[in-house]
């Protein structure tokens, strides 16, 4: 779907480990056959599905909605629905349709939710229900502090984000409606068109450490998320209390390898049929129809064609997520952002660990998963990454390095450090100015202090490097994160 630029939890563990039988045959039979995703633009949906076997159908499926099931069910739905106090303790989002949920403090290695979050800035998250629109909402005076609203869509696309970099201090009205509205307009406000069911706002305050929440937590109070009615703001708390939802039906485990179709069913029954028509067109193929999923109705070999399309998808999107774009060092860069157009192979390896991020003028998220050589970063092992003079990221905000389990989770540590960047102040530095961070799972005793140590854990793990307001070195690719090298233990 073609839209205008301004008018834009966690993983499923068993997805990611496909069995070794299940992609040799996923393997052998894509090559027979050609990819639902590469179709033609002109090719008539109709006549391209009979042509596609149940295993191309459901492989393209797969890519397709594995990150709006991640992002407009799972995510939603968890923040969305009812969370315990001892869940709300912790820290987990919640907050119901059409409201904000305010992080209070920075998150660490406790934060029981998401995955690849930050610990640099507090979030400020709401998923709107558009039927219940126009919405606006209203920002404080941010003074010389960094912060953005990313205004996303539920295929995880960013159409924009608006803050510092675009409007200084105080953001203007956004104005938050579906394309066909054609009502009264707030004065001054900024207008995004929202052409899905939902709609995703994430905000982002730059912290200054333990000792600025506070601070932080005043401006936060001071968002405000209002409904649009013949032109007036409308409090959110009149709007009529929205359905219940539900993550699967009755009776359906987690563990059923199918249960991702009966979301795929559920989410593509509303979809706008002009986004992907090759591929909801041919969904009745593989039993999803009216929305519903029926796999009683199919035959043994169809069930077994489901599953190794399922998993065919899955190594897919993991290699994708490996690889996102140009790469260089041990890191991995999508110049592209959110703004996936139609590869939905981009837009699923990028939902594995970077979900919901901004457009690349206003962030870039170098990903790190081997070291220099091309080998799989893992923390039985040391390595360094050397920033000489002069080769610092050339940013406008701020820069850090976090380091994540496999799973996507903060490392736990004695010291209660989880990123390294430019607000970190006590930095052993070389005589020229540069200097080398050390990734160790437990601090190397030939490092002085311990300044330049960023822990891992001691199994697999994973870096993401943010690059927030990159400028043009960054932005045109002429400049690389330094290497990850591997070092002697």
């Amino acid at each position: 779907m073609q839209r205008k630029a301004t008018s834009i939890s966690r993983h499923i563990r068993s997805d990611r480990k496909p069995q070794r039988a299940a992609i040799l045959l996923c393997a052998a039979l894509a090559l027979a056959m050609p990819a639902l995703l590469s179709a033609s633009a002109g090719s008539s949906p109709s006549a391209d599905c009979a042509a596609r076997s149940t295993f191309t159908i459901a492989r393209d499926s797969y890519i397709w909605g594995y990150p709006v099931i991640k992002a407009a069910e799972k995510s939603r739905i968890l923040i969305t629905g009812p969370a315990t106090q001892k869940q709300i303790e912790a820290g987990r989002p919640h907050a119901a349709l059409n409201h904000f949920w305010h992080s209070r403090k920075l998150v660490d290695a406790s934060a029981p939710f998401a995955v690849g979050i930050n610990n640099d800035t507090m979030y400020s998250l709401a998923w709107l229900d558009m039927s219940q629109g126009p919405f606006v909402l209203h920002a404080p005076d941010f003074a010389n502090r960094y912060y953005t609203f990313a205004m996303s869509q539920p295929d995880t696309s960013t159409d924009a984000s608006y803050g510092s970099r675009t409007h200084g201090a105080q953001l203007p009205p956004i104005f938050i409606a579906a394309p066909d509205y054609q009502g009264p307009v707030p004065a001054g406000a900024i207008r995004v068109d929202a052409p899905f069911p939902y709609f995703h706002i994430a905000g982002r305050i730059l912290v200054d450490g333990q000792k600025d929440v506070a601070n932080v937590r005043r401006l936060q109070d001071r968002i405000r998320l209002a409904a649009w009615r013949d032109g007036h703001d409308v409090s959110v708390d009149t709007l009529p209390e929205p359905p219940a939802q539900a993550l699967l039906p009755g009776g359906i485990s987690e563990a059923d390898p199918l249960s991702f179709y009966y979301r795929l069913a559920r989410v593509a029954a509303p979809w706008p049929r002009d986004d992907a028509p090759q591929i909801l067109d041919c969904m009745n193929r593989i039993g999803i129809a009216g929305g519903t999923f029926t796999p009683a109705s199919l035959s043994p070999e169809t069930r077994d064609q489901l599953i190794a399309g399922l998993r065919a998808g899955q190594a897919e999107v993991e290699d994708k997520a490996r690889e996102l774009g140009t790469t260089h060092g041990g890191w991995t860069i999508n110049y592209r952002g959110p703004r996936f157009g139609q590869d939905y192979l981009l837009r699923a390896g990028v939902a594995v660990d970077q979900i919901y991020v901004n457009v690349p003028e206003e962030a870039l998220y170098p990903s790190g998963k081997t070291d220099s050589k091309g080998q799989p970063l893992d923390g039985t092992h040391r390595y360094r990454i050397d920033f000489a003079p002069g080769s610092l990221p050339p940013v406008d905000a701020f820069w850090s390095i976090t380091a994540y389990t496999s799973e996507g989770k903060l490392v736990a540590n004695p010291i209660g450090r989880y990123s390294i960047g430019d607000r970190t102040r006590s930095l052993t530095r070389w005589s020229d100015g540069g200097f080398s961070i050390i990734l160790a799972d437990r601090k190397p005793e030939d490092l002085a202090g311990g300044d330049n140590w960023l822990p891992v854990p001691s199994g697999p793990f994973y870096l993401m490097m943010r690059l927030y307001n990159p400028r043009k070195p960054i932005l045109d690719g002429t400049w690389h994160p330094a290497s990850i090298v591997r070092i002697a233990p």
